[in-house]
C-alpha cells in the first residue's frame, strides 16, 4: 500500500509541475508578442488648383516607427465641397509600394473637392486614415482676347494705333502669335510679335493700321513750240523768229490754251472697315474684330 501511495503522489506531483511549466511557458509567449505601431500618413497633391483630366494625382506617403516599411493597400476618395458622404468617381483601392508610397490620378469635374486616404494596415503596422485636404479642379488652360479702348478713327494718309490684351485662365502657359486680317485697298494691317504668356499671366499686342493718302501731281504742256518756227526762215529770219514766239506764248497763256495735265494717285478710300485680330496658341484660337473708320 506504502508503495502504491507512493506511485500516486510522484504523479500527482508531476502532473501539477508539468501544468505549471506550461502556463508560464504560456505566459512567456504573450509577454514576447509585438505590438502593432501607429503609421504616419501625409495626404498630399502633385498640383493645386489643377486643370480638368491634366494627370493631377493625390499621394500619401505612409511611414512607420519600426524597422519594416508599412506594407498594404490605400483607399483614396473624393467628395465634393458643400456634399458630405458623396463620393464623386467612387474610391479607388492602390497597393502601397516598397518605399510607402501610393498615388491616385483622379478624373474629377470642375469643383472643389476633400480628398480621403485610408490606409488598411498590416501584420506591423495599425490601420489609419489621413488627414484630409482641399483640392480645387478648374477647367482647361486658356487665354482670353481683348481690344483696349482707344479711338478707331483714322485720317487718310495717317496710321491708325491700337494695342490688345491677351490674358492666361486656368493656369494657362504658352506662346501667342497674333494676325491681322481685313481693311482694305491701301491699307496695311500690323501686328505685334509673339509673346510667351505664364500662368495668371497678361500680354500685350500693339497693332498699327496705315493708311495712304490720295496724291495729284500737275503736269503743264506749252503749245508755243508747236508754232515757234511756223512759216519763218532759219537764217534770215531769226530774230522775227523769237519775237512771234514769245508774242505767241503770251497770247496763248492770255487766251487759257497752254494744255495742262493732272495725273491723280488714289489713296485709302473713306470708309469704315472690319478688321479682324486672331490669337493663336496650338489648337487654342481666339479673335477680336473692330471697326476702323477712315476719314
Amino acid at each position: 500500500m506504502k508503495s502504491l501511495f507512493g506511485v500516486a503522489l510522484f504523479a500527482l506531483t508531476w502532473m501539477v509541475c508539468d501544468c505549471t511549466l506550461m502556463q508560464a511557458q504560456t505566459q512567456n509567449h504573450y509577454l514576447q508578442q509585438v505590438q502593432k505601431a501607429t503609421p504616419t500618413l501625409i495626404l498630399t497633391s502633385t498640383k493645386n488648383p489643377s486643370n480638368i483630366n491634366d494627370g493631377t494625382a493625390a499621394t500619401i506617403q505612409i511611414s512607420g516607427t519600426g524597422p519594416m516599411v508599412p506594407s498594404g493597400t490605400v483607399t483614396f476618395s473624393a467628395t465634393e465641397a458643400g456634399f458630405i458622404g458623396t463620393l464623386a468617381n467612387g474610391s479607388v483601392t492602390v497597393p502601397i509600394d516598397s518605399a510607402g508610397k501610393a498615388s491616385w490620378v483622379f478624373n474629377l469635374s470642375p469643383g472643389t473637392y476633400q480628398l480621403f486616404a485610408s490606409y488598411s494596415g498590416d501584420a506591423d503596422y495599425n490601420p489609419a486614415d489621413a488627414t484630409p485636404i482641399s483640392q480645387q479642379v478648374i477647367g482647361p488652360p486658356d487665354f482670353t482676347l481683348t481690344l483696349d479702348s482707344g479711338s478707331l478713327i483714322v485720317k487718310q494718309g495717317s496710321t491708325w494705333k491700337g494695342s490688345l490684351t491677351a490674358t492666361a485662365t486656368n493656369n494657362f502657359q504658352g506662346t501667342i502669335t497674333l494676325s491681322c486680317d481685313g481693311g482694305g485697298s491701301g491699307m496695311q494691317c500690323l501686328s505685334g510679335q509673339p509673346v510667351q504668356m505664364n500662368a495668371s499671366g497678361v500680354s500685350h499686342f500693339p497693332v498699327e493700321l496705315t493708311t495712304t493718302a490720295t496724291t495729284v501731281t500737275t503736269l503743264s504742256t506749252s503749245l508755243v513750240l508747236f508754232f515757234s518756227g511756223f512759216g519763218l526762215s532759219k537764217k534770215k529770219d531769226r530774230y522775227k523768229r523769237i519775237y512771234l514766239s514769245a508774242l505767241l506764248s503770251l497770247l496763248l497763256l492770255v487766251a487759257g490754251c497752254t494744255a495742262v495735265r493732272y495725273q491723280q494717285t488714289d489713296g485709302t478710300p473713306r470708309g469704315s472697315y472690319k478688321l479682324t485680330f486672331v490669337g493663336q496658341s496650338g489648337s487654342l484660337s481666339h479673335a477680336v474684330t473692330a471697326v476702323v473708320v477712315v476719314q
